[in-house]
């Protein structure tokens, strides 16, 4: 039978390396990137870790912009996109 390794470097710690770079990072985002099944679930793991996490209002339009960048996303056509407001997280300094 062949050792297998523990992996230390998981979904979650993903997220955290991504933010710690100082992007901002919505519940979409933390999903989609990452694979991270409760973002806010992290997001309380890395408050009891120290980290002080902070979150401001986003159009889903800016958010969708930049899901595309590196993903193909689309909302449905009859949705209105610019009014209606989610929450990214950062890591404040």
């Amino acid at each position: 039978m062949k050792n297998k390794t523990k992996l230390k470097y998981g979904n979650s710690e993903a997220l955290l390396e991504y933010m710690l770079n100082g992007e901002n990072v919505s519940i979409l985002e933390a999903i989609l990137y990452f694979g991270v099944q409760s973002p806010n679930r992290a997001f309380t793991s890395f408050k009891r870790k120290g980290f002080l996490i902070k979150k401001k209002t986003a159009s889903m339009a800016k958010i969708m912009l930049r899901i595309n960048k590196n993903l193909k996303c689309h909302t449905p056509k009859n949705l209105p996109v610019r009014e209606i407001n989610m929450s990214e997280y950062y890591i404040s300094k």
